[in-house]
């Protein structure tokens, strides 16, 4: 068998391992092939699972294995470890948006695999200084403030960090979400490697946007910047800033450069 029919024979078992009507190589038959399929269904199901602990809690069985059964069908990774797998998964969530899916529980997968994402990133923060009150606030003002490289900002419809088995009895699937439930967050990962969120507000998630897209500037420039933008004198908001990047920073979601 020449390279190029065997690659094919590999890419056509694969394929029916996916997708029962896909036409199987003619060296299987149709018992064992079942087995494989089962198996290898078995194994995607429960890795997402754990992936996905809450999401996968709100649905029926049969509507989450339809949408793992629909998933596999069109899974292409070639990633080792399966490292990629809940990345690819939101990624064909938000690409295919099935129908067994309500859009409150597609939010809720986005931000555990945000959570996720932080758990497993291969990233050390930095030993940092300690300073505390004028000290800290002086240092954050005067050097470069920066987003922890752990940390990620969320905007969603929907308050995904309260959506729990109450949530999704009392909620349609078709549900559209109201003004009020629009939800800001950040979440990261700090030195003892545990994941966190808090909810910030709309100043906040701008303030650290700029740390994040603008790493060079010092804390003063940033806030004067973010002043100047909301058209407000700059020492309150300078004043202001200070406090909130200390706190910012004694969570770990702010670092010095």
């Amino acid at each position: 068998m020449s390279a190029a029919s065997d690659q094919a024979e590999q890419l056509a078992f694969a394929q029916a391992l996916r997708d029962s009507a896909a036409a199987a190589p003619a060296w299987i038959a149709a018992r064992p092939l079942q087995i494989y399929r089962e198996l290898a269904f078995n194994n995607l199901q429960r890795a997402l699972a754990r992936s996905f602990a809450v999401s996968h809690s709100l649905l029926s069985e049969a509507r989450w294995n339809a949408l793992v059964g629909a998933f596999f069908k069109t899974l292409r990774t070639r990633e080792p470890q399966l490292r990629r797998l809940p990345a690819e998964f939101t990624r064909w969530l938000a690409d295919e948006a099935p129908r067994e899916a309500p859009a409150w529980w597609l939010a809720l997968c986005r931000y555990e695999q945000i959570e996720l994402e932080l758990a497993m990133a291969d990233i050390e923060l930095p030993d940092a200084p300690a300073p505390q009150g004028e000290a800290l606030a002086l240092q954050l003002l005067d050097g470069r403030p920066q987003l922890s490289p752990l940390a990620r900002l969320f905007e969603s419809e929907w308050p995904v960090h309260r959506i729990d088995a109450a949530f999704a009895a009392a909620t349609r699937d078709d549900a559209q979400p109201s003004a009020d439930q629009r939800t800001q967050l950040v979440i990261w990962r700090d030195r003892a490697d545990s994941v966190r969120f808090i909810e910030i507000n709309a100043l906040s998630a701008r303030l650290l946007q700029a740390l994040r897209d603008a790493p060079t500037h010092s804390g003063r420039e940033q806030l004067r910047r973010l002043a100047a933008e909301l058209s407000q004198a700059p020492e309150p908001v300078v004043e202001a800033g200070a406090q909130l990047l200390s706190s910012l920073y004694s969570r770990q979601i702010v670092l010095l450069g």
